[in-house]
């Protein structure tokens, strides 16, 4: 995520995304060294978007996912399916259904 970091052989440096129009919700392990904690709250505090949020993982590293299942699946109901509410899969507005 920072300078230097290497995903599927490409270089990212996040620190120059400064705006994102989309809602944004971080899902970090405290004790990650691949994406560490301090340096990526600080990004998501100055990144400018419709609205943020910081999701820590106290008893995880770099696989919340795997390290605490549960948490995550909780985290992704209450933080994320939200932001999913009247969309359809491919990313259109769903119809109402009566």
């Amino acid at each position: 995520m920072w300078s230097g970091h290497q995903t599927l052989g490409v270089m990212t440096d996040l620190r120059r995304l400064t705006t994102l129009h989309v809602p944004v919700v971080l899902l970090l392990g405290r004790h990650d060294l691949a994406t560490p904690h301090a340096p990526a709250a600080a990004w998501l505090e100055a990144l400018q978007a419709p609205s943020k949020q910081l999701v820590t993982f106290e008893r995880s590293s770099h696989f919340v996912m795997l390290e605490e299942p549960g948490r995550f699946l909780l985290a992704l109901l209450q933080h994320l399916l939200p932001h999913t509410e009247g969309t359809t899969a491919s990313g259109g507005r769903a119809a109402a259904v009566r």
